[in-house]
């Protein structure tokens, strides 16, 4: 039979989604450049919730406040602003491709 190898205990598996906490059927993958975002469908979000929205045509990771969605740069939408706004989900990982070396150093 032989010795096992213990190197085998220090070999990087594929990673895969389904092995994350609180992965189910209902979660979507949405491709963006630099990763991808594991989103779930939201219907009612909590304030602190970061969300993926689709504003005028572009994809955005927002942050759900009181007053409002808060943009990457900051910026607070609300009321008449959030008519071309649709949520596509909250987020629950996202997971950032760091092998091209643009990643901080």
């Amino acid at each position: 039979m032989g010795f096992p190898s213990p190197a085998r205990d220090y070999v990087e598996r594929p990673f895969r989604i389904d092995e994350l906490p609180g992965i189910d059927t209902s979660v979507r993958v949405h491709d963006f450049p630099g990763g991808f975002a594991i989103i779930k469908p939201v219907s009612q979000a909590k304030i602190g919730d970061t969300l993926l929205v689709s504003n005028c045509g572009s994809i955005e990771f927002v942050r759900l406040s009181v007053k409002g969605l808060v943009m990457p740069d900051g910026e607070c939408i609300a009321g008449e602003q959030m008519e071309g706004v649709e949520v596509l989900g909250r987020v629950i990982y996202q997971v950032l491709d760091f092998t091209d070396g643009a990643g901080p150093v």
